[in-house]
């Protein structure tokens, strides 16, 4: 039997990039100017899509976004899981693969995140139905003045201004790349995503989906303040 999707979110990193905002508090709990934090947004996306099982990855003195979920309609679905030192996405996924089982699974970061009519998430949860082998990652467009603010790779092929943002979907068994030990490299102390994705990629059949609508990227300080000059 086909196992359903599950979700990773990656929330145990420094948010060097923000700082000094987020020296104060996690960068996943930094508002949005509709006044949702930044994992509070993308746990409702997921939520919405359809999602049942979310797994947040922590570090120990992160227990704050722990306790902002609890009392919301959200914490009955979600999975705290440990990541004892920051050491990448790639590390982040290994740890949480003892509780994703071998299943289908979504990987997001809670940074970025596109502004439209259709929820980004459901759109690629409704392309695994069609089609369970495919890796699908999801692409968008990002405003000219946004650009230099944006970290996500441009996607050559959807045309001007469109960027992957921080949403790919993996097929059952993708796990595997990332607890490989023969496939972690490192680079200034963090494991690296990009060696296990790559080899992923060669390995199973890969698309990529363009949702319309307008990216961003609230994971540097640029992009963040950039966020609050826009009315969503």
């Amino acid at each position: 039997m086909t196992k359903f999707p599950k979700v990773v979110i990656p929330a145990a990193g420094l948010g060097i990039r923000l700082r000094p905002f987020s020296e104060f508090l996690p960068k996943e709990l930094l508002p949005l100017p509709d006044g949702k934090p930044l994992i509070h947004r993308a746990v409702e996306e997921v939520v919405e899509a359809g999602f049942r099982e979310i797994g947040i990855v922590v570090r120990k003195n992160k227990a704050i976004i722990k306790d902002y979920f609890k009392g919301t309609p959200f914490f009955s679905r979600l999975r705290f899981l440990n990541q004892p030192v920051p050491r990448g996405i790639g590390d982040a996924i290994s740890r949480a693969a003892p509780w994703i089982q071998g299943a289908p699974f979504l990987l997001i970061f809670p940074d970025q995140f596109i502004v439209g009519r259709r929820n980004a998430s459901r759109v690629l949860l409704n392309q695994h139905k069609k089609n369970k082998k495919e890796v699908l990652e999801l692409a968008s467009r990002v405003e000219r003045k946004h650009i230099p603010h944006f970290t996500g790779r441009p996607f050559v092929h959807g045309g001007r201004n469109w960027f992957m943002v921080g949403r790919i979907l993996f097929p059952e068994g993708a796990i595997r790349f990332f607890t490989s030990r023969s496939l972690k490299t490192h680079s200034r102390g963090e494991d690296s995503f990009y060696p296990a994705f790559d080899a992923l990629l060669k390995d199973m059949p890969s698309r990529v989906v363009k949702v319309s609508g307008r990216a961003y990227d609230a994971g540097t300080i640029e992009g963040y303040r950039h966020l609050w000059r826009r009315d969503f």
